[in-house]
């Protein structure tokens, strides 16, 4: 797991000193999930094809736990692959990608968020600015000038969603990452230094906290999420202690129920032949029982592989 990784990386260690045992005490500390590539494309699609259905369903996209870790492939994330909508930047050598998520208060709805990811050559990375997300009713307005939908319409969306995009935006907050304090007091303290770090954590945050936001929802939708425990790590941890390593973290997997998969080829008229399975778009009702994806269901083979497919919302 990319859990693992980032507690185990000897250069963010001698980067970040104090702040990144703190870090690996935090990760090991908390409820890890990690996203089966089904699950992660779905969010991915519900984030780009309806932003609207996330704002709905804002008052139960609570946190599970106090403290959780969740984690996924990068390649299921089509949408940050291919910088669709996301702007200039946005990378394509990243293996794994991942969030430390910590309640701020008992609702679940207030939570900062610490995002991590790991390239394909192994190393992994910790943004320097974390994000306060505060999804409750009550929550304050941003310490910043409002966002309005004017800067999300660019001939794509309609007014609906550019609207939507702005009421997310105007819930999240950047802040300094704690785990990186001690590494930033030691560098100059400029404007122009400030000012590259900012850049850096726009890059890092590009449509991140849409999806995070939209992968709890789709945790907490009745209808569609599965929650199963991952592997047995005992006898795999025994054999590292013998051998002086660190033993492997325990995780859940989020998966899509098997009722959903279960429709895999019906809506095509056979059995999907070879054509790899996809999401057919949906969004996201709440209702009084919880949060239900309405019309999900996959089309093709599972057997042949996932393909998140690609939406141009007019």
């Amino acid at each position: 797991m990319l859990a693992d990784q980032i507690i185990a990386d000897s250069e963010l260690m001698s980067g970040m000193r104090a702040g990144h045992a703190r870090l690996a005490s935090d990760i090991r500390k908390a409820h890890r999930f990690d996203l089966s590539e089904p699950f992660a494309a779905a969010a991915d699609e519900i984030m780009r094809s309806t932003p609207t259905s996330i704002v709905k369903a804002f008052p139960l996209a609570r946190l599970p736990h106090r403290l959780c870790w969740l984690e996924t492939a990068y390649a299921a994330r089509s949408a940050f692959v291919n910088g669709q909508n996301l702007g200039e930047i946005y990378r394509t050598d990243i293996s794994r990608i991942g969030v430390l998520l910590e309640a701020q208060d008992d609702s679940g709805l207030h939570w900062h968020c610490h995002l991590g990811w790991s390239f394909r050559t192994g190393q992994c990375s910790l943004s320097h600015y974390g994000m306060d997300v505060n999804l409750r009713d009550d929550a304050p307005p941003p310490p910043f000038p409002t966002v309005t939908g004017d800067i999300y319409m660019d001939g794509r969306r309609n007014r609906a969603d550019a609207d939507a995009l702005a009421a997310i935006a105007n819930r999240v907050t950047p802040f300094i990452s704690p785990y990186h304090k001690e590494f930033l007091a030691s560098l100059p303290n400029t404007p122009a230094m400030m000012k590259q770090f900012e850049a850096m954590a726009f890059g890092d945050w590009s449509g991140e906290q849409e999806y995070w936001i939209t992968a709890i929802s789709l945790l907490n939708s009745r209808n569609v999420a599965r929650v199963e425990p991952g592997p047995d790590m005992a006898k795999l941890s025994k054999a590292r202690r013998k051998q002086g390593k660190p033993e492997l973290l325990d995780y859940s997997v989020c998966k899509i129920a098997p009722r959903i998969l279960a429709r895999v080829g019906s809506r095509t008229g056979g059995d999907g032949g070879n054509v790899r399975a996809h999401f057919v778009r949906g969004h996201f009702k709440v209702r009084s029982s919880g949060i239900h994806w309405w019309s999900p269901h996959v089309r093709g083979d599972a057997s042949a592989g996932f393909v998140s497919k690609r939406y141009e919302v007019a």
